[in-house]
């Protein structure tokens, strides 16, 4: 019997083939092992107690030692400025401006270029309002973009001349959204764009003036038929590009004095 055993991160084979010889069976069988090194991803949460407000200094963050590439960041409030990105970052999720507390932000301005390998999260718990500025920036996300999962928090998200790029987007689970689009912005999302993933009674709302909102499958504009009357969409200026468009048997505003809304299916 022969083996063959061949290292390959997170796949594993095994094959069996016949030959006949002389007779005879012979088997040749060929396995490839996984050899996947699993890294263990930590929690690092934002102090900003450093000599400036920017991510990379390794002042501002608990332990004094800036975020890996899979870490898990939480940004919490107090204190209200969270931070100023100007470089390339990489990370395995985002938990904030405002998972807890009061009121927090975060900018990404131009010239950095961040990357995270899972959701990004924010106004989340309490009272709390949440606002990321992406101010020229460019922003790729893996997974979802999450605003206000408590009824109480309210989570603004202001791209001005910047690139967001996500699976999908819930403006607004139970809370309240905002989304401000300017400039020369793309926003763009692989699957769905949904007002209110549950019932609440804050408003979500997207302005736009300049830009492009492109949605590969459905804007939902509510999700919930429970939060009829909440969403808004106004339109003066810019492109919503989507593949679909519904909203939940519900009542919903839509101003659209400029600009493009524009319904493929």
């Amino acid at each position: 019997m022969l083996m063959e055993a061949v290292g390959i991160a997170g796949k594993c084979w095994i094959t069996e083939s016949r030959f006949f010889m002389n007779g005879k069976v012979t088997f040749v069988v060929s396995v490839v092992l996984a050899c996947a090194v699993i890294g263990t991803a930590a929690e690092v949460e934002w102090t900003g107690k450093g000599a400036d407000d920017l991510w990379s200094t390794a002042g501002n963050w608990e332990g004094g030692k800036a975020p890996g590439a899979s870490d898990v960041i939480v940004l919490s409030s107090p204190p209200e400025r969270g931070p100023v990105i100007d470089s390339d970052v990489i990370c395995g999720e985002i938990r904030g401006p405002a998972w807890s507390g009061d009121r927090q932000s975060v900018d990404v301005v131009d010239g950095a270029n961040v990357k995270i390998g899972g959701w990004w999260r924010f106004a989340e718990r309490g009272a709390c309002v949440g606002t990321i500025n992406i101010l020229g920036g460019n922003v790729t996300i893996d997974g979802v973009l999450r605003c206000s999962n408590g009824s109480r928090a309210h989570g603004i998200i202001n791209v001005v001349d910047g690139v967001v790029r996500a699976d999908g987007m819930w403006l607004s689970d139970t809370g309240g959204g905002e989304m401000n689009v300017s400039g020369n912005s793309l926003v763009d999302f692989v699957n769905n764009l949904s007002f209110g993933g549950n019932r609440g009674k804050k408003p979500m709302i997207i302005n736009m003036n300049g830009g492009m909102i492109r949605v590969g499958r459905e804007l939902r504009c509510p999700h919930n038929s429970a939060r009829a009357g909440m969403a808004a969409i106004n339109l003066a200026g810019g492109i919503i590009d989507c593949a679909s468009f519904s909203h939940a048997d519900s009542a919903y505003s839509m101003d659209i004095t400029e600009g493009e809304l524009r319904i493929k299916g």
